[in-house]
Formats: C-alpha cells, structure tokens, sequence
C-alpha cells in the first residue's frame, strides 16, 4: 500500500478536493504554495512569492474586504478565515480560505498555513 503522505497522493488529494496548500513568512512577506497551489491560481512556479503577488489575484471588489478582516484577524485571532473571489486567467474563481496564524513568544503574528479551495462549482450550484 502506497505511503499515506507521499508526495504524489498528496498533490491527489488537492487536486480531488480542489485545493492548495500555502505557508507564508510574515516576517519576510514571503509565502510557498504547493503544485496544485500554483496550478489553481495559474501562477508561474517559483521557490517562492510576495505577498503583492496573490493580493494582485483578489477581486478588485473583494480586496479592501479582504485585507481589512485578516488585519482583524492578526491583530485578535488565531486564524483567518473567509470566503471571496479572486481573477484567474481572467474567470472569476470562488475561494474558500481557511488559515492558521502562528505567533511568536511576544504574540506577535509571523507566519500563516493553510489551505485555498476552489469552490466555484458550489457557488454556481446556488
């Protein structure tokens, strides 16, 4: 039997469940995401990118709201989680994010992990 967390059944199981998964520094304002990261969002791969670089995929409408509530969510939870829209190559693509903060002994936030969904098909199910 295939090893649960092999690499290639992991990129298997995003694919099947129409996510990616992403890590950022927020000391560095730098942040990986995984293949099928990459692909959902139609990125060029990379070792790794700005912060700029996926706030420039978020819904014009969408990004003051957006960027207002993870600010909130810095500065009074642990996580940041949200639904909204990004443009990918020129479609919209519904996202549902779902983000851990991590923080420092002085409780300051300094990375994130979590996962973006594609939930567009659920959206045009409604």
């Amino acid at each position: 039997m295939q090893e649960l967390f092999s690499e290639s059944l992991f990129e298997q199981i995003e694919t099947i469940a129409r996510l990616g998964v992403y890590q950022t520094d927020l000391v560095r304002q730098r942040w990986t995401g995984s293949r099928n990261f990459v692909r959902l969002f139609g990125l060029e791969e990379k070792p790794e990118y700005t912060i700029e670089e996926f706030q420039s995929l978020v819904h014009p409408e969408d990004l003051d709201p957006v960027m207002d509530y993870f600010q909130h969510c810095l500065a009074h939870t642990d996580e940041f989680n949200m639904d909204y829209r990004c443009i990918v190559d020129g479609r919209t693509m519904h996202v549902e994010s779902r983000t851990r903060i991590y923080r420092n002994n002085e409780g300051s936030p300094v990375g994130l992990i979590g996962i973006k969904r594609d939930i567009s098909h659920l959206q045009q199910a409604e």
